[in-house]
């Protein structure tokens, strides 16, 4: 287990340009998974507008005739902040799938295709991370409301305290969608003549890397398994090997969500300088 820098965006940009300088850009591929993993991101920044929606109707309802100065520094707030990011996450998913669905290959054989592909999530990283970090310090200021206003009436806290966890959900949406899409960036998969390495983010701060030497795989093989899968191209692919790494099936090591698994391990054993056949799938 290694422990990386979140903002660290380009690990996998580096590791792919590495080894295209000692091996060469015919001998070496790089691959994802799926693009059907932002969809979680996707429905979660909706999500994230309902949130906001609800938290608009709040300060206008309390706000707006009585106290328009608060009004209008929580709307400024919220508008150049928060409902601007979540816009751009949501144009950059689409934009990403678009962008996949019109490649030939689920792979990448050079840094300049994958680059291009990245430079979106450069940005979304870094805002990422501020408005968490102004979300915080709104909501540590909003806990301390109601200890320094004086209220009259019961209803008049209701709207501070009802921001306040609408906020902390919020917070935790936030955190979610940058979860999902650090590890949808940052799981991937290079291979070389020498070696498959596996990256798999696990969560912000830690990624597990394996490296399986070609003599040690027996057979590489996928599963096309249940509809929806099969709808969109996507399998688990299986990597059965005599190395070192256990999993809890044993050794065999399973790429989850793996984009058409079958043009891939048909480039991955050219580059082994093995023969693909029909009993290297399941």
């Amino acid at each position: 287990m290694k422990f990386l820098n979140p903002m660290a965006t380009k690990n996998d940009i580096n590791d792919f340009a590495e080894a295209i300088k000692i091996y060469w850009k015919w001998n070496v591929i790089l691959f994802k998974k799926h693009r059907i993993k932002l969809i979680a991101p996707l429905w979660q920044s909706l999500l994230s507008l309902l949130l906001l929606g609800i938290i608009f109707y709040i300060i206008h309802a309390n706000y707006y005739e009585w106290h328009e100065e608060i009004y209008w520094s929580l709307a400024i707030f919220y508008m150049a902040t928060t409902i601007s990011w979540v816009w751009f996450v949501i144009f950059c998913i689409f934009k990403n799938i678009w962008k996949l669905l019109e490649r030939k290959y689920m792979y990448y054989e050079d840094v300049e295709s994958l680059s291009k592909l990245k430079k979106w999530y450069d940005t979304f990283s870094v805002w990422s991370w501020v408005i968490l970090i102004l979300h915080l310090l709104f909501v540590i200021s909003n806990i301390s409301v109601p200890f320094v206003n004086r209220y009259n009436w019961e209803w008049e806290i209701a709207a501070p305290v009802a921001i306040l966890i609408l906020d902390i959900l919020f917070l935790g949406d936030i955190l979610s969608i940058m979860d999902d899409i650090l590890i949808y960036e940052m799981t991937f998969y290079i291979c070389t003549p020498e070696s498959l390495k596996i990256f798999n983010q696990t969560w912000f701060f830690s990624v597990g890397i394996s490296e399986i030497a070609p003599s040690s795989i027996n057979i590489i093989n996928f599963d096309k398994d249940w509809l929806f899968p099969l709808l969109f191209h996507y399998w688990n692919m299986y990597i059965y090997t005599d190395s070192d790494v256990i999993t809890e099936a044993g050794k065999v090591i399973a790429l989850e969500d793996v984009p058409e698994p079958e043009i891939i391990v048909k480039r991955i054993y050219q580059i082994y300088g093995k023969v693909f056949t029909s009993e290297s799938k399941k």
